[in-house]
């Protein structure tokens, strides 16, 4: 699965660490919106640790968005690769 979290920027570092610290997670892209201070994070992780990210993200950074939480393929499909990876 493929979450979307946008943080103000100078909270980034702190949940790149966080995410660094949960089993099987990773940062798939980090892209800075220097026009509103924030940070778009788009974080893949196994299906069966997605709510138990959700609650963890929610409370070590509450002023955190989530955005779409989408499966692999659908990630895949919306930046143009179709082909099946």
């Amino acid at each position: 699965m493929v979450l979307e979290l946008i943080v103000p920027s100078s909270e980034a570092f702190q949940a790149r660490r966080l995410l660094a610290g949960c089993p099987d997670t990773g940062v798939l892209r980090c892209v800075p919106r220097p026009q509103d201070g924030l940070v778009r994070l788009e974080i893949l992780l196994p299906e069966n640790q997605v709510s138990e990210l959700m609650h963890i993200l929610m409370t070590r950074i509450p002023s955190g968005e989530m955005g779409a939480l989408n499966s692999w393929r659908r990630h895949l499909t919306n930046h143009g690769l179709t082909h099946g990876f």
